[in-house]
Formats: structure tokens, sequence, C-alpha cells
């Protein structure tokens, strides 16, 4: 795929390189689905996403661990 004006894509947005250590895979910092940000406040908090879409939010928590 290519990122850059005018085209969309979905991302997550790490701190850190996980091809050279894969635990910055669960050191997610955002993401960009279908245009939006969402900061990772935003995934772990219930209620910031919107009804229905509060169960990422365990998703992302879990992977702290």
């Amino acid at each position: 795929g290519l990122i850059r004006v005018g085209r969309q894509a979905d991302l997550v947005i790490l701190n850190g390189d996980p091809l050279t250590d894969i635990s910055a895979a669960a050191e997610v910092v955002a993401t960009i689905s279908k245009g939006r940000l969402y900061s990772r406040k935003d995934l772990t908090t219930p209620g910031l996403r919107g009804p229905g879409l509060d169960s990422v939010g365990k998703f992302y928590n879990s992977a702290r661990r």
C-alpha cells in the first residue's frame, strides 16, 4: 500500500520497531482507522469511542501485561 496525501489507510503507530524487538508491537501509541486518529487513551477508555466500540480497550489493555 501507499501512504500519501489523498490515500486512506488504517495504521497502527508503535513506540518502537517490532522488526528489531517484538515487544514493541505492544507499545501502541495511536491508531488511524477510516481517516480518524485514535490515541491510546481513546482506545482504552470506555465510552470515548462510542457505543458498542469499547471492547477494543480490553484488547489494548491486555497487551500491556
